[in-house]
């Protein structure tokens, strides 16, 4: 994950350079290029999403020890200025701050905050003000089917965003059905439709797809029911809070399928499940030892 975010930064600055170097090439040189974003450093997602804050910085300090980065337009390196607030893990307070960054910090590059709700909010700013927004962890279709130009995605998209397990179930041909347990927000909704589809291209019966508010508590009557139609693969689509609650009382009432599935993990999923989070199937961008 550390590595996908360091190369999207990396990404980020090229595209700035693009947008800059289109403007008046005799304007006068700025001090720094100014970056600003958002970070769940409270709130839900504050335990996954809450070191990206030390992600940004040391990807600064390592930028600026080099020198900072080369514009052509003015022939020399600029260094880069760093301007991050807490979104809270929360849509509105992030469309709040994004909105400051351009008008009150006057940053020259947005990078989006964590999930699609919240960068669906935050995005308006950008779009408003015309200042490019690097969105590095949304990719719900509601957030790019709006007609912005302003705003680019770097991550698959919704619908394939676990298409290569798909390619490897098919491949296997052990699992022969699947029940979906879905997160009622952007993101895990957008996965869900795509994955929906995916496992009917790969031969799979679809025996269920309940669709639950991200606040339920009691997930007793799912698993009752996902018990009763015994599918192969139990496919979590959700951030992380929702799997783990769903998994402990899914442990605790013997739910038993030949597979488990959760599209979202890290320490933070495991260290609450103990256990409960072992033989649990993921994917991931990038992990340590892996070219």
């Amino acid at each position: 994950m550390k590595k996908r975010v360091l190369l999207i930064l990396v990404a980020g600055i090229f595209l700035f350079s693009f947008f800059i170097l289109a403007k008046n090439s005799a304007a006068k040189a700025p001090d720094a290029i100014r970056v600003g974003a958002t970070v769940s450093a409270s709130g839900k997602f504050s335990t996954e999403i809450g070191p990206f804050q030390r992600l940004f910085e040391a990807w600064v300090a390592e930028v600026n020890r080099q020198g900072g980065i080369y514009l052509k337009q003015y022939g020399r390196k600029l260094p880069l200025k760093l301007i991050i607030y807490d979104d809270r893990s929360d849509a509105a307070t992030a469309r709040r701050y994004y909105e400051r960054l351009v008008t009150v910090d006057r940053v020259d590059l947005l990078f989006g905050p964590y999930s699609s709700p919240l960068t669906f909010a935050a995005s308006t700013a950008s779009e408003q003000h015309q200042v490019p927004f690097i969105a590095i962890c949304a990719n719900s279709p509601k957030v790019y089917n709006r007609g912005f130009k302003w705003i680019v995605c770097v991550i698959d998209a919704a619908s394939r965003y676990t298409y290569r397990y798909w390619e490897m179930v098919k491949a296997e041909k052990k699992a022969h059905s699947v029940g979906f347990v879905v997160e009622d927000t952007l993101h895990p909704v957008g996965v869900y439709k795509g994955s929906r589809q995916l496992a009917e291209q790969a031969a799979l019966q679809v025996l269920t797809g309940e669709v639950l508010p991200p606040d339920i508590g009691d997930f007793t009557p799912v698993i009752l029911k996902l018990k009763k139609l015994n599918p192969d693969i139990v496919y979590v689509s959700s951030n992380i809070p929702f799997a783990v609650a769903f998994m402990k009382q899914a442990k605790e009432l013997n739910l038993t399928p030949r597979e488990f599935h959760c599209i979202h993990h890290s320490g933070v999923f495991r260290q609450p499940l103990g256990d409960a989070a072992d033989y649990v199937v993921v994917q991931s961008y990038w992990e340590p030892g892996m070219n």
